[in-house]
């Protein structure tokens, strides 16, 4: 029942967003899976919630709607405020009562409980995932179509221009180019079409090209078959008997690419042809495509390539051409000015590579360099290190030597002569003749303190006199006073001081042997 519901509210979503957005199925990351809340009211009405309370509200609108609609009596109409209370299980509604003395409904708030709801976690597959929060949209999961799978939008990339060009990729054939300028291909998407595609370089002059296989670029052409001012364009060059064709500015013959051209190989690894000023591919009158450079036996004996040349430069558009718009001037004649420009910058930004390269070479050198001082250093270390072994040695040897000595000295014929009895003492005896000189020189002392006289109470009595109950605690140092005790026979007192003088007894045992 759980996978029916979840394909269910899948295909619901999937409908909402077929007519809102695509989505990108091509990415896709897996749903939360955290516990919901379902709402059930009486079995009829079901409602989901992130939360109880928020599962409640949800069956709370859909039950108010209900009630309004089964549980209006003749004469009278109920309208719900939609104002649901969680805790109570109730919801708030107004009952319109019909006043026929004054022809209105009177409005009478009132709290309808509802009774009978059953509020349960159960688990839910939803999206986004919280780790993924840009896939929103719920798809069927391609490896199992019970589950679901979330998606991003998709975006389409939009063309660089209008014509179904193929899509700038990411290809290895990256060109070195002048910044911000464009080259030209046919249209291999709609080959009916005159229109070429157009693709224009970075600021950094990189050109990043669709991948387009062995095509070459071309001429950019607009689509129209003739210029602005109604004449048509000009045709390409005829060739002489020498393979070679002749411009206003000079005459151009076939070269080999290989004679007149370095291939250099840039940062990325990506090769880039450098060729000799006024050498390029050109489209000559029988349809095909060479390579050509000013001829060497020009009068002026300067081969240059002037693109500023109008002849020239239309019929060598693939070579001049350099820019979407190459009639800024609107005149019906390709302006070749720019192109110039770029073959220039496109030179110059070669020469840049090269210096780039140049000092990465040299880099590299002093990196060299830097690792001979390194190694250099560590052979350095390698000879400290064995002299710091030879002195440990020689630290060694010199401490097994002094041990020896050591266990010389200990070594002594020196016979065991010593006899306590026959030594003098460092110390002075004050007491000559021990304890007994002790009692005899203090005991007088003694009896004359009061600490005898505390002493003599506990001494027996054989008198025919009534016993005397007091007993003075005066030890000369401190005085208790005396306190008569309230014993009832002499027996009790006797057994009082019979206590005392043993407890004093085993004191004194403990001071004198310590325990």
């Amino acid at each position: 029942m759980l996978k029916f519901r979840a394909v269910i509210m899948m295909a619901f979503f999937m409908s909402f967003f077929s007519d809102a957005v695509e989505p990108d199925m091509s990415d896709l990351k897996s749903p939360t899976n955290e516990p919901t809340y379902k709402a059930d009211y009486n079995g009829g009405l079901v409602s989901y919630g992130d939360t109880k309370q928020l599962a409640f509200d949800a069956m709370c609108q859909k039950w108010g709607q209900r009630w309004i609609q089964d549980a209006v009596p003749p004469d009278n109409k109920y309208s719900f405020t939609g104002e649901c209370i969680y805790d109570g299980k109730k919801a708030k509604v107004i009952k319109y009562q019909w006043d026929s003395w004054n022809n209105v409904y009177k409005e009478y708030p009132q709290t309808k409980k509802i009774t009978h709801v059953n509020i349960r976690p159960v688990d839910s597959e939803r999206c986004p995932h919280p780790d993924f929060l840009d896939y929103v949209l719920p798809v069927p999961d391609p490896t199992n179509p019970e589950k679901i799978m979330c998606a991003k939008p998709l975006i389409e990339e939009p063309h660089e221009n209008d014509d179904d060009c193929p899509q700038l990729g990411d290809v290895s054939n990256f060109s070195f180019g002048g910044a911000n300028q464009t080259m030209c291909f046919a249209n291999s998407n709609n080959p009916d079409t005159t229109k070429t595609c157009n693709y224009t370089s970075d600021d950094s002059g990189m050109y990043n090209l669709p991948d387009l296989g062995a095509q070459e670029p071309i001429a950019c052409n607009d689509g129209d078959s003739n210029n602005d001012n109604g004449e048509d364009k000009p045709n390409p060059p005829d060739l002489d008997e020498d393979g070679c064709f002749t411009a206003q500015n000079g005459k151009y013959c076939a070269k080999d690419p290989d004679d007149v051209c370095d291939v250099e190989t840039g940062i990325e690894g990506h090769t880039a042809y450098n060729c000799n000023e006024g050498c390029g591919k050109v489209t000559v009158a029988d349809g095909s495509t060479g390579f050509y450079c000013t001829d060497e036996n020009n009068d002026d004996g300067l081969p240059t390539l002037d693109c500023s040349d109008t002849e020239y430069a239309e019929v060598n558009a693939d070579i001049c051409a350099v820019d979407n718009n190459t009639d800024k001037d609107g005149d019906g004649i390709t302006d070749t000015k720019d192109t110039v420009q770029g073959l220039n910058e496109l030179k110059q930004g070669q020469k840049e590579g090269n210096a780039k390269l140049n000092e990465i070479s040299q880099g590299i050198d002093g990196l060299g360099k830097k690792q001979g001082e390194a190694n250099k250093l560590l052979k350095d270390l390698k000879s400290n290190s064995k002299a710091s072994n030879e002195l440990l040695s020689t630290i060694s040897e010199n401490t097994f030597s002094t041990q020896d000595q050591l266990k010389k000295m200990n070594e002594t014929n020196i016979e065991n002569a010593f006899d306590p009895s026959q030594s003098n003492s460092f110390y002075e005896r004050e007491y000559t003749n021990g304890v007994k000189g002790i009692w005899t020189d203090k005991a007088e002392a003694f009896k004359q303190t009061e600490f005898v006289t505390f002493l003599n109470q506990f001494n027996p009595s054989i008198q025919s006199a009534a016993p005397d109950f007091s007993m003075c605690f005066d030890l000369g140092f401190v005085n208790f006073g005396c306190v008569a005790l309230p014993l009832p026979t002499t027996t009790v007192m006797a057994f009082i001081k019979i206590v005392i003088l043993i407890s004093a007894a085993f004191l004194c045992r403990y001071i004198i042997f310590g325990g």
